[in-house]
């Protein structure tokens, strides 16, 4: 079977980390589960979608960690619930770079326990982790 190329499907996307939209409702966001986040805020709120992508971490350092992660979009907005999460909102942390890899709707996910990335957004995050290290 041929390994998909998802390097060509990376969108970098402008984010707007500052505050989620005010229609938007969150009634439940948890430190580190940035999927189960972004899942309820879909399945709580209508026509927004879970994007699942890369978070980019960049320190103050000037070092960089990839991450895999998960947020959401309205329409034409993407915004982030779990950006209140310690290791992205550090004192160290200089921004954070996102990359979409793919959408879902939240009907997608009809059991929570098996939401989790995908085998491939979890080998790039890898790959990309050991490409920063060299």
């Amino acid at each position: 079977m041929q390994k998909e190329n998802t390097s060509n499907n990376l969108q970098p996307i402008e984010i707007h980390t500052v505050k989620t939209p005010d229609i938007i409702k969150v009634s439940n966001n948890s430190a580190n589960k940035c999927f189960y986040n972004s899942y309820m805020v879909a399945k709580e709120n209508e026509d927004v979608e879970i994007i699942e992508g890369i978070g980019l971490i960049v320190g103050k350092n000037d070092t960089a960690k990839a991450i895999a992660h998960a947020w959401n979009k309205k329409d034409d907005i993407y915004f982030d619930v779990t950006i209140e999460d310690p290791a992205v909102n550090s004192s160290d942390v200089k921004k954070l770079k996102y990359l979409k890899l793919r959408s879902y709707h939240p009907d997608k996910f009809k059991n929570q326990n098996k939401l989790e990335f995908d085998d491939i957004t979890n080998q790039m995050v890898k790959e990309m982790n050991e490409n920063l290290n060299q």
